[in-house]
């Protein structure tokens, strides 16, 4: 089974990739609910494996770490991060909570600094974790996406909403 995009999330996808080529680092991508963002977002992470960039995808919830890793097309792996395991890969999905507890070693700090590309799921559910969030924010490029509004003070996003 591989990933099969509909024609408005293919055309999301090219205005994320237009972007990164801009040179923008933190993206704040917003649709609706059910629009299909978790797809988009494996459809690049596949499409950027195949070159060798690796990617991390931080969620909040273990109902999101698993429908992410259930969405996957079975032509790659995908690794997990969370409180009962670590088991890395070209595509990782992370739990927030543990990351930020695991942050405070620094072999965790050089893994999340090997990621060519950092996406961040329900971005608004993440205020309770202000120190980890702004951490994670001031990695090298984050793509971040959300369902709702969200106040980013002191990061500069470059914002677009489908």
């Amino acid at each position: 089974m591989s990933i099969t995009l509909r024609d408005y999330q293919i055309e999301a996808a090219k205005s994320l990739v237009n972007s990164i080529q801009k040179g923008n680092k933190k993206i704040l991508f917003c649709a609706c609910t059910s629009f299909g963002k978790t797809l988009l977002m494996l459809d690049f992470a596949n499409r950027v494996a195949d070159r060798g960039m690796k990617t991390l995808i931080i969620v909040n919830r273990q109902e999101l770490l698993d429908q992410t890793i259930e969405k996957q097309d079975n032509s790659k792996s995908i690794g997990f991060l969370n409180a009962n395991g670590f088991c890395p890969d070209i595509i990782t999905v992370a739990m927030l909570q543990t990351l930020g507890s695991r942050l405070k070693q620094e072999i965790y700090q050089e893994w999340l600094e090997s990621f060519d590309f950092i996406f961040g799921d329900e971005i608004h559910q993440w205020c309770n974790n202000g120190t980890t969030f702004k951490m994670i924010l001031d990695m090298k490029l984050m793509i971040l996406k959300k369902n709702s509004d969200i106040r980013l003070d002191n990061h500069k996003c470059k914002r677009f909403h489908i």
